[in-house]
């Protein structure tokens, strides 16, 4: 089946617009929200070898199972480097290729090119979906959502054309979809939905042929609740039912439909609705009987147009998996959740205007209606362009959230920008106060402020704080890690010791902890155990400071020959410091060698090292 004519034209159109809407996020950069653990610090993304491959696919990240997600930013890495431009630019390429789909779907279904368009358009730059496109880290939406209209595009040619090559397109693209986020798992349900609204007979045979795509949803499924399982975790969210559980979806439901037709003091965290401020928190507590009565009274003009139930059913299919009716996670809700479900919403007010001029002149019909989109959508480009512009970095992205929102993570995730990126502890010591002053059971802030104390130099100020860390939170490894290295700084080392083997405890892979132990033993003039946690550290690759400390102990235990050869080591890592070659110049000068051991004394003092006259005539002869 053919595009509808001029198809090609409004295509580019969309994606012109889609694009330009979007295009200031090309020149943001990374933010401190996930991406480190996705994509900056990801030792998984690194190489595209078959060990990489299959890591992609054996492994979760932050719970969740992603391997294509993963596979695409090993591709980016590979090509281009830790070049957020690059990476913005796939994820805004795949959300372009998205839209045309979309409006090749609808148009496709309805034969009618201005709802398909405007449906895209919709989804193509509607300010809520600005998140998924601009966050780096939520690739796996942009990624599932493409897969996710291809299947159900190549579905629609299926029933259209009766093409078996057709049917198992879809089924191979609806498993792609499924290997980029586990929310395509409502793809069948919608196949049922898209078999109805071409009024195609849902007999045995259209059943049957969906069995497959059923028994793939409910193997992601599983996979996902595998990844979100938690043996230690007792109580909290996942544990409740009945109306502890549908009053926060239907107050979600509530914030979402809000924010279709009012996408404003949009933020990248929410508080829970009723606690937004900006709207009366009786819309939320009365959520339920609000929208029922919303529905009974749409229910008239629902029945009569079969696109508005198709759209509405659409929305409630593919957002069940972030509805919280089955809790997984936090039930505060997010702009990309509506990434899919929105469109059809979007499709359902779009055929519903359509509908309400079809009586109208020709002329007059296409006057209202492309007069109404284009108000619609002038404003939403224009939103979108804005909200893009927030996505430019920590500090922008995290100063616009928490301004809107006094959220405890937007205070803590700003702490960290200014903590980490800026080497401004003072600020962001105050920062995670705030964070603290919202939420005082929030312990990855007393943690950061722990860290920002000990940065500042005020150790007991930072035990303090990591010690009510620990008791939030027993399992926050990295507690005992920086508690350890304040109790080092002040020369404590028993409690210090005992920190970095709780840590190592709870982590045996844990290199910064065998590092720092490692230092603690050098201090305590303990050189085996130091040279045997340096070892370890080194297990987790090569770096400088561990070599030249392992060096270090070997030369203080009197093994010149291994010390010698982690001077040489250290060397190779790091040549423009002067410490190495000094110590490799007095072991040559042991062995008698005066030759390499003035030229490395010479190196050293070259590099900037304070070496007297009478010692390089020392270590030359």
């Amino acid at each position: 089946m053919k595009p509808p004519a001029r198809a090609g034209v409004r295509v580019a159109v969309l994606v012109l617009a889609t694009f330009l809407a979007f295009y200031p996020i090309l020149s943001a950069g990374f933010t401190n929200w996930d991406d480190p653990v996705m994509v900056t610090q990801n030792p998984r993304i690194t190489g595209l070898s078959w060990s990489h491959w299959v890591t992609f696919f054996t492994t979760f990240t932050e719970k969740h199972y992603h391997p294509l997600v993963l596979a695409s930013y090993a591709i980016d890495n590979q090509l281009f480097g830790l070049n957020a431009t690059a990476f913005h630019l796939t994820s805004l390429a795949i959300h372009l290729v998205s839209t045309a789909l979309v409006f090749w779907l609808f148009s496709a279904l309805t034969q009618n090119q201005r709802v398909g368009f405007v449906t895209a358009a919709l989804f193509g730059f509607h300010p809520m979906h600005v998140e998924s496109v601009a966050w780096i880290s939520e690739r796996k939406d942009v990624l599932y959502a493409a897969f996710f209209w291809a299947a159900l595009l190549s579905h629609t040619y299926y029933v259209q054309r009766k093409q078996r090559s057709l049917y198992w397109l879809g089924l191979g693209l609806f498993g792609l979809s499924l290997l980029s986020k586990s929310m395509a798992v409502t793809l069948p349900a919608v196949l049922l939905l898209l078999d109805w609204f071409l009024a195609r007979k849902i007999d045995r045979t259209a059943i049957l042929e969906k069995l497959p795509h059923f028994a793939l949803s409910l193997g992601f499924a599983a996979i996902a609740m595998v990844g979100h399982y938690d043996p230690r975790a007792t109580g909290g969210a996942s544990s409740s039912s009945g109306l502890g559980t549908i009053q926060p979806a239907f107050e979600n439901l509530m914030f979402y439909l809000v924010k279709l037709v009012a996408p404003v003091r949009l933020a990248a965290l929410y508080p829970e609705p009723r606690q937004l401020g900006d709207l009366p928190a009786w819309l939320f507590v009365w959520a339920p009987l609000i929208l029922i009565l919303l529905g009974v009274a749409i229910s008239g003009v629902v029945r009569r147009s079969k696109p508005m139930i198709f759209g509405l059913l659409f929305f409630f299919v593919t957002f069940s998996p972030a509805s919280q009716i089955v809790p997984i996670g936090l039930s505060i809700p997010a702009d990309r959740y509506t990434y899919v479900p929105y469109v059809g919403l979007f499709f359902a007010l779009v055929s519903r205007l359509d509908g309400s001029l079809a009586r109208k002149p020709k002329a007059q019909r296409q006057l209202a209606f492309n007069g109404l989109a284009a108000l619609v959508l002038v404003a939403c480009w224009g939103a979108t362009f804005q909200r893009v512009k927030v996505w430019h970095d920590s500090a922008s992205l995290w100063e616009d959230s928490s301004g809107k929102y006094p959220d405890p993570r937007a205070f803590n995730n700003l702490g960290l920008h200014y903590l980490s990126a800026k080497g401004d502890a003072a600020t962001a010591a105050s920062l995670f106060s705030k964070a603290i002053a919202v939420h005082p059971r929030l312990s990855p802030a007393w943690l950061n402020r722990g860290v920002a104390y000990a940065q500042l130099g005020n150790y007991q100020a930072a035990i303090a704080d990591f010690n009510e860390a620990e008791r939030l939170n027993p399992r926050l490894v990295e507690t005992y890690l920086k508690r350890g290295t304040a109790y080092a700084a002040i020369g404590m080392s028993a409690p210090a010791l005992k920190d970095y083997s709780e840590a190592l405890k709870r982590r045996p892979s844990y290199p910064e902890a065998w590092y720092n132990r490692g230092n603690l033993y050098l201090v305590m003039q303990r050189w085996d155990l130091a040279i045997a946690d340096y070892t370890e550290a080194l297990m987790a690759g090569d770096n400088f400071p561990v070599r030249l400390n392992r060096a270090n102990a070997y030369w203080s235990a009197g093994n010149w020959s291994k010390a010698f050869d982690d001077f040489t080591v250290a060397i190779q890592l790091q040549p423009s410091s002067p410490t190495p070659y000094y110590y490799r110049a007095r072991i040559y000068a042991k062995y008698g060698q005066p030759g390499p051991a003035r030229s490395d004394a010479l190196k050293a003092r070259s590099l900037g090292l304070q070496i007297s006259d009478e010692e390089l005539a020392q270590l030359s002869h």
